[in-house]
């Protein structure tokens, strides 16, 4: 089981990684179509500024009252603002119109995660995952985050779960893969090379201009800190 420390930093990380995808610039967005208003708020929501992402969506909503997603990423917004009553409304209106959408799915298990149904939460995960299974590793990830904002030791054991669900997805979740060989190197348990080691290798199947070489220079450096240990032992 990890350390709960260890499980934050992994969870953190996630939600920078994750959040490295709003930064296209602002201006790219049109605001005039319902689809680029629901668009700028995701990227202000996934850069943090929820009540404006809110702003977005109601401005989305009144073009079209109908539009599944921009109710559904509105509740994910309230979750953030920790407005679950009204959280609820909305997911329930996007799941009316699309319940196999998968990202709906994630959004209703978060909402249950929030309201510490955690079993039910888990659940809708499960489903997501099961309906999108490319998008496993994404849906599992986003799991962990979930049990992390909890923040309940007894949850440790459920948030290690998930990350090695997102790692073993495929494709598998970068971030899980390198979160986890980081937590497992920090800890002494052998796995934590074999991780990263896998990590390295996925990050070499991706386009040049798309790698974290940052990353890929900091799992070297840990495997090979882990191999010098073994060597003295």
């Amino acid at each position: 089981m990890l350390p709960t420390r260890h499980s934050s930093i992994l969870i953190c990380l996630l939600a920078i990684a994750t959040a490295a995808f709003a930064n296209d610039s602002q201006s790219k967005f049109d605001d005039s179509t319902v689809r680029g208003l629901v668009a700028h708020g995701q990227s202000l929501a996934e850069s943090g500024d929820h009540t404006a992402a809110v702003e977005k969506y109601d401005k989305a909503i009144a073009r079209d009252p109908a539009s599944a997603d921009a109710h559904a990423w509105k509740a994910a917004s309230l979750i953030s603002l920790n407005r679950l009553d009204d959280a609820d409304a909305e997911i329930q209106r996007a799941t009316k119109q699309n319940g196999d959408e998968f990202t709906y799915q994630m959004i209703a298990g978060k909402l249950e995660i929030a309201r510490g149904n955690i079993d039910a939460g888990s659940a809708l995960y499960d489903r997501a995952a099961k309906n999108s299974p490319r998008d496993a590793g994404k849906v599992y990830a986003d799991l962990a985050a979930a049990l992390v904002e909890r923040k309940d030791e007894k949850l440790t054991s459920r948030i290690e779960s998930a990350l090695k669900s997102a790692a073993a997805a495929s494709p598998p979740h970068l971030d899980a893969l390198f979160n986890l060989g980081q937590s497992y190197v920090s800890a002494g348990k052998p796995e934590g090379s074999d991780y990263l080691k896998r990590y390295l290798d996925a990050q070499a199947k991706l386009p040049e201009d798309q790698r974290d070489k940052q990353k890929m220079q900091l799992a070297r450096k840990m495997i090979r800190a882990v191999d010098i240990l073994n060597q003295v032992r």
